[in-house]
């Protein structure tokens, strides 16, 4: 979660987390509502959606939603994407409806906004599109920018004036303390007056069982409270771990370094559990040097069974918590199409899908052979902003070229 706050000093709220709730009793709402905003904030803005359903949005910041009040400016459309140029910086602020639900709301980097907008582009959703100022997403492609498929565009608008500084401040879209979100939708859990009478009459039942002096002792059983397990926590723990292609990217850095290293040569290397191990074998190096250069670039050195073996950790931390769960069909068919393009042959095959709660997860095998590092680099561009997450990598190596396997795993709806 983040923010974005203006000159005037409004503060809006960006990348909350969002859960749809839904076919609950009041008490199991607000139960689970309660255990959510623990989990991800305790500022809450409830969103009635009519047969049962909640729209709950949950902060750890207070201020307004920026996702919601850019919606709300446009009347409310279906489908929206708006990039605005943020003044004396290279970056753009980002929001998309999506089948009238906040689906993207945030601030990145302009080099970064065709990677993020690429899921939009595997569906038949058209959307209005807005922007505002120097962004790349342009209506004709030019060089440095890029296009929406015309297909997928309803219109195009560009606007002369940004939009951020005089977005309305909306009460009815400001996040609120847990306990006001509750009461504001009449999800108050409190005593009513029958029950409070009711409270009393037993108080005062069971004292005067305590002055009998015949009274059996009462043994008083604690409620059971029911667990509340998220549907979606297999999605979002796979997918806490680092962006896959900025663990190829790791990977390609690590080979080329490998690649300057005299008088061995690496041969195999194997990637998983964010450590890479790498067989090597002399050409005409001494072993007391490697284990210098080993000890100098932060390798472990291990002699094994096996040969000369380096260990590495991993130095890449966990990428940013998803804001939307992405159709798996529609990411494998098109992450299938765009890798065998890229390779020149039937380089991916499909595994076994399997149901985790409410998503599902899709094997996918990526088939490298005598790739340069330069091409597997473009290899893991194509997974950028996906929901894709990296499980192995076994690759050869020979004459500068690696051959071996990528194994993947793809999650959505």
């Amino acid at each position: 979660m983040s923010t974005l706050t203006r000159s005037d000093g409004t503060q809006f709220v960006m990348q909350a987390y969002r859960e749809l709730l839904s076919g609950k009793k009041k008490s199991q709402l607000v139960q689970e509502i309660r255990l959510l905003a623990e989990q991800q904030g305790q500022y809450v803005r409830l969103f009635n959606k009519g047969q049962g359903q909640y729209e709950a949005v949950f902060s750890t910041d207070p201020g307004y939603l920026l996702g919601e009040t850019v919606s709300h400016y446009f009347d409310s459309p279906e489908n929206l994407i708006y990039c605005e140029a943020l003044p004396d910086s290279a970056q753009v602020l980002v929001v998309v409806i999506r089948q009238g639900s906040v689906y993207i709301d945030s601030q990145l980097l302009s080099s970064n906004l065709q990677s993020e907008l690429l899921p939009l582009m595997t569906g038949d959703l058209r959307y209005r599109i807005v922007t505002s100022g120097n962004v790349p997403l342009r209506k004709a492609e030019s060089f440095g920018t890029f296009r929406f498929p015309k297909d997928l565009i309803e219109s195009f608008e560009m606007l002369e004036d940004s939009l951020f500084p005089s977005l309305p401040a909306l009460k009815s879209l400001q996040l609120q303390p847990l306990p006001l979100a509750l009461k504001a939708e009449n999800l108050s859990v409190g005593f009513s007056t029958t029950a409070i009478i009711v409270l009393v009459m037993t108080l005062v039942v069971g004292g005067w069982w305590l002055l009998t002096p015949e009274q059996e002792s009462t043994v008083l059983h604690q409620p059971i409270l029911r667990k509340i397990t998220n549907p979606y926590s297999g999605y979002f723990y796979a997918l806490s771990s680092p962006a896959p292609d900025q663990q190829l990217m790791e990977l390609v850095k690590t080979v080329n370094q490998l690649y300057a290293l005299p008088g061995w040569q690496a041969i195999k290397i194997v990637f998983v559990n964010q450590e890479y191990r790498i067989n090597l074998m002399p050409d005409g190096g001494a072993m007391s040097y490697l284990h210098q250069w080993a000890h100098a670039h932060q390798y472990q050195f291990e002699l094994t069974p096996h040969g000369t073996e380096l260990v590495l950790r991993s130095r890449l931390s966990v990428r940013a918590k998803p804001r939307a769960v992405y159709s798996s069909e529609q990411v494998v068919t098109r992450l299938v199409d765009q890798l065998n393009q890229l390779l020149s042959h039937q380089a991916v095959s499909l595994g076994a899908t399997q149901q985790r709660g409410n998503v599902k997860e899709t094997q996918l095998m990526i088939h490298l052979d005598a790739v340069s590092p330069g091409l597997l680099d473009l290899v893991g561009r194509q997974l950028s902003g996906l929901p894709v997450a990296l499980s192995s990598v076994t690759i050869s190596l020979h004459s500068g070229l690696m051959s071996g396997t990528i194994q993947l795993s793809v999650w959505g709806r």
